[in-house]
């Protein structure tokens, strides 16, 4: 259903159109950048990577690089302030867009941009180890791989189910002048397993997915799990504030990153039973 053309094309529905699935297959494309990044290049395409092309002697590498730190960390913040800024209700109300059909395809598509820049603006922080695949010890390689298969299939799976929610696959039915519809709480999988699917997968990903953690990738896991976690509060604070006590109930039946206890039980989150009037 993602490529289904719609019916009347007027310039504001084509655009939200496009953008949305322009933005969907530009995710698709900067999954691979960002994995050949991780890897280092594997196959030498001449494609940014996380740590140093080439590691040098202990006695004249740089262990490390203030400079290069700095760089990466105001790359990183540029991105935040897009990529959590533009999310926020008062940011979309500003810009006009908060309930516009351009609303979610012009975030997804100016997000994609974003991340795809950071890995270009990426400087390795050292220079005195740089990870290979094929150097990576057979058992650990696998139980990574494990990690890395499930949590990106399952993004991907994600992206499959809900690509309204992600890229705005069909926002472009506002400009017709339908009314929006109602904002709700999710309670189907993978809600129901955490709160944040998608972020929890990407940390599983970043922490154990990848067997390498060399001075550049803990610097970049170090960098962007306090952006999650700062923005995962300010999303939560929001999704408080529109959905008020049933997401209040909501968190209370599911964890944020990590399943709670009862999920492994059978327990499902449910929507709170409603008042009975007196």
């Amino acid at each position: 259903h993602f490529f289904a053309k719609p019916k009347k094309m007027s310039a504001v529905k084509v655009l939200s159109y496009v953008l949305a699935r322009l933005s969907l297959v530009g995710t698709m494309v900067y999954f691979g950048l960002f994995l050949n990044f991780l890897l280092n290049d594997p196959f030498r395409l001449g494609l940014p990577t996380m740590d140093a092309a080439v590691a040098l002697p202990s006695n004249r590498c740089t262990r490390f690089d203030v400079s290069s730190f700095v760089t990466n960390a105001l790359a990183f913040l540029a991105v935040a302030l897009q990529h959590s800024g533009m999310a926020r209700p008062a940011v979309k109300a500003a810009l006009g867009l908060k309930g516009h059909a351009l609303d979610r395809p012009v975030y997804a598509s100016i997000s994609v941009v974003m991340f795809t820049g950071l890995l270009w603006l990426w400087r390795p922080i050292s220079d005195c180890s740089r990870w290979e695949v094929l150097h990576t010890d057979p058992v650990v390689a696998a139980l990574c791989a494990a990690v890395s298969v499930a949590t990106l299939t399952t993004i991907l799976v994600f992206f499959y189910l809900l690509p309204d929610h992600i890229f705005g696959t069909s926002k472009h039915r506002l400009a017709g002048g339908g009314p929006a519809p109602r904002p709700r709480v999710i309670y189907r999988w993978p809600y129901s397993m955490v709160r944040h699917p998608t972020t929890a997968c990407f940390l599983y990903f970043f922490w154990m997915g990848i067997p390498s953690y060399t001075a550049n990738h803990l610097a970049f896991n170090v960098i962007i799990t306090a952006y999650i976690l700062v923005a995962t509060d300010w999303e939560e604070a929001d999704l408080h504030k529109e959905f008020g006590p049933e997401y209040k109930s909501y968190s209370e039946q599911v964890g944020k990153f990590f399943p709670h206890p009862r999920w492994f039980l059978g327990h499902r989150a449910s929507p709170p039973k409603p008042t009975p009037a007196k």
